[in-house]
């Protein structure tokens, strides 16, 4: 049930207390005199407008249900991708860390390697 469905069943709703009015009035002009069919049109009528209540409350609270949980989901993502987040820069450290310890190796490497060769050409 959509918006112009709700707004369907409000407009069909008045109307049935439009008419309720009318035969309540009836019925009370009428007194114990009043006929059945107005005593019966009263009650199917309460029992209509009660139905049509119950339709429209119970298709707002599916909405505001469907509000809420698209809006639980939204924070459940926002916290998710937030967590991954903060792994993926936890895990960066950890690499930019180990790169910059083989690139001091590397260095050291090469300062060995060319000691190395100076004291090959000296000798």
């Amino acid at each position: 049930m959509d918006g112009q469905d709700i707004e369907h069943k409000r407009r069909l709703q008045a109307a049935h207390r439009e008419r309720l009015q009318v035969l309540e009035l009836q019925e009370a002009r009428y007194g114990m005199a009043c006929p059945p069919h107005i005593i019966i049109e009263i009650e199917s009528l309460k029992e209509k407008i009660y139905t049509i209540e119950q339709e429209i409350e119970h298709r707002c609270n599916i909405s505001s249900s469907a509000f809420d949980l698209a809006e639980g989901r939204e924070m459940f993502q926002s916290e998710v991708r937030k967590l991954i987040r903060q792994e993926l820069q936890q895990e960066l450290k950890d690499i930019m860390g180990n790169l910059n310890v083989l690139s001091q190796f590397a260095i050291a490497e090469r300062g060995n390697t060319m000691a190395q060769r100076a004291e090959f050409f000296e000798i």
